[in-house]
């Protein structure tokens, strides 16, 4: 198993931590991408297109944190 450590400012996390829930279960996880696996298989899944420019802003926004 590796480990990830991410260090973010508090309002950053703050603000993540409200919206979002960090951790799952196995389980869980293994659900979900069985059920995104069925929606990619039965052509029922909704995609975004890769945006260089949105790459490029997010990849900036990243490095400035």
């Amino acid at each position: 198993m590796d480990n990830l450590h991410l260090q973010l400012n508090d309002d950053l996390y703050k603000n993540i931590a409200t919206q979002t829930k960090i951790s799952v279960s196995t389980e869980e996880a293994k659900q979900k991408v069985t059920n995104a696996v069925e929606r990619y298989r039965d052509g029922t899944g909704t995609y975004t297109t890769l945006n260089p420019k949105h790459v490029e802003e997010m990849n900036k926004y990243i490095e400035s944190i």
